[in-house]
């Protein structure tokens, strides 16, 4: 069992990169976070039948605002959830912004993939990109509807962490820092359930 984070930043562990093609070898990273990406073609994927764009919903309660025009969370989750979806939207930009490459725009329907994943690995005591039932995030980004020609993961396990923790955890691993500055990537989704955090991203 991987020894994830009781409090920030502290530990090592493995960090797992995998993309369509195969898995690459294991390389160190933060204790408590895992990275994964596909620059696959959509084609590779499974491919249901996408459900049209969702028009974002306005929040029940607006969450804090950032500041970022893009971090703005439409759904109806609970305010705490929202706040930090921001938050991590807003850090996530500010590293971006420091090389030049584009902001992101958080997404409802990304940020209920990355919800729900948080959620089953919580309830399911694992800690993986890929489910106890073998779905990869590509699959479950899929099963969403979404259409992509790349996506990325980030995933964290950090029971007292801030998101500034986290974003601090990620940014100071290879691999998720690399998943968090892709230019390839426009759209963000972010999830946070008990602890567990996780990032999607796609073009």
């Amino acid at each position: 069992m991987m020894n994830r984070l009781k409090a920030p930043i502290s530990l090592t562990a493995a960090l797992l990169a995998c993309a369509l093609s195969g898995c690459a070898p294991y390389s160190p990273s933060p204790a408590g976070a895992e990275a994964n990406a596909s620059l696959g073609n959509p084609a590779d994927a499974p491919t249901p039948t996408p459900a049209p764009e969702a028009t974002p919903l306005p929040a029940a309660t607006p969450a804090p605002s950032t500041g970022d025009p893009n971090c703005v969370d439409h759904t109806n989750d609970a305010a705490e959830i929202r706040k930090g979806r921001e938050e991590i939207c807003a850090l996530t930009n500010s590293e971006r912004l420091k090389v030049g490459a584009l902001p992101l725009v958080l997404e409802s329907r990304r940020s209920e993939v990355a919800q729900n994943h948080a959620v089953d690995m919580a309830t399911r005591s694992y800690f993986s990109h890929t489910s106890p039932d073998g779905k990869s995030p590509g699959d479950r980004i899929s099963a969403a509807g979404i259409q992509w020609r790349a996506w990325a993961e980030n995933i964290a396990q950090n029971s007292r962490g801030a998101p500034s923790d986290i974003m601090t955890m990620w940014m100071n691993s290879a691999g998720h820092k690399t998943n968090i500055l892709r230019t390839n990537m426009g759209r963000l989704g972010v999830g946070s359930y008990k602890g567990y955090w996780v990032q999607v991203f796609t073009d």
